[in-house]
């Protein structure tokens, strides 16, 4: 029995080593956990970054090509009317050489400024 009280005498100190040693190993595991928690999230908020930056670019690209549709547009629509007051012109003067033919051979001509209007409309 002396034995065995000498022996668990000498085990304290070693004993003692062990739970402290336990406590280290479960602040490590809680900080590993933490940590990995924490590097998860830091991850998640890169490619959240990454995706916001994509998602500036493709809105930066969609208004680009509103503008060019816009300015395309306000340009044909300029040029259609340019076409038509060409064309007009170049109808009416033509009316007024047909009319000025029709007082001379006698038939009555039709003007088309009717007509062209409600095609050009």
């Amino acid at each position: 029995m002396k034995d065995m009280s000498v022996r668990t005498m000498e085990d304290q100190p070693a004993l003692h080593e062990l739970i402290k040693m336990q406590q280290h190993v479960n602040v490590l595991e809680r900080s590993i956990n933490r940590l990995s928690s924490k590097a998860e999230i830091y991850g998640a908020v890169h490619q959240e970054l990454r995706m916001n930056h994509a998602m500036n670019l493709m809105l930066k690209h969609v208004e680009n090509l509103k503008e060019h549709f816009e300015k395309d547009r306000s340009d044909l629509e300029i040029a259609r009317k340019a076409l038509i007051d060409n064309n007009l012109n170049d109808v009416l003067s033509h009316e007024r050489d047909c009319s000025e033919f029709s007082f001379i051979f006698g038939f009555e001509y039709t003007p088309m400024y009717d007509m062209i209007r409600q095609i050009c409309s």
